[in-house]
């Protein structure tokens, strides 16, 4: 869940319908469940750990479930390599290939990854 100016979203599509509803002077800063400010302009995240990233995922309403359902649609050997990353890095790269390749799959916008990192950074 993530309370964004008094507006409590619990998906990261709801999240977008309440900042394009706000005036551009408030449409910079969320504020999550552990109190802490987000900034949505922060784009430049480059990683984070797999504890953050599964964590905002679980916040944003995607479930680490919908995560492996994904995976193992994949043909071999990307569902294995795919499974090897998700479950053993250390760190989950923005721009890493096989992120961007999962994005049309989970049905989000570059914009909503964006979001997602700028949420994780913050866990």
């Amino acid at each position: 869940m993530i309370i964004y100016n008094g507006i409590v979203c619990r998906t990261l599509q709801e999240l977008e319908d309440a900042i394009i509803s706000l005036p551009e002077d408030q449409k910079i800063l969320i504020r999550n469940d552990f109190n802490q400010t987000v900034n949505l302009q922060q784009t430049s995240i480059a990683s984070v750990t797999p504890r953050q990233m599964r964590i905002a995922l679980i916040m944003s309403g995607i479930s680490l479930s919908t995560i492996d359902a994904i995976i193992d649609t994949l043909p071999e050997p990307n569902k294995s390599i795919t499974r090897v990353t998700w479950e053993y890095s250390v760190e989950f790269q923005r721009n890493n290939p096989i992120l961007v390749a999962m994005v049309p799959a989970l049905g989000l916008t570059t914009q909503q990854i964006d979001q997602l990192f700028a949420l994780a950074i913050t866990l």
